[in-house]
């Protein structure tokens, strides 16, 4: 990991109850499995479509950092 930086934090009480954190993070290196499972890059588009809806304000915020980056938004 190169770069961490916390972007926001939210309780979650609708499909299970939590706290959610989101970290905007700068990585190298090569993904691996382990017993958590499989892990592999995603599109926002992608990624949406297995969200719960207690999970969109992360969306939202993952469609901001990736606008205020010049990124592609899918």
């Amino acid at each position: 990991m190169t770069n961490l930086t916390f972007r926001m934090r939210f309780p979650s009480k609708s499909d299970v109850p939590c706290l959610i954190s989101v970290f905007e993070v700068e990585a190298s290196g090569n993904v691996r499995e382990s017993w958590e499972g499989s892990p592999h890059w995603m599109t926002i588009a992608e990624l949406e479509s297995g969200l719960l809806e207690s999970q969109r304000p992360a969306l939202d915020l993952m469609r901001k950092i990736s606008a205020e980056a010049g990124a592609e938004v899918s």
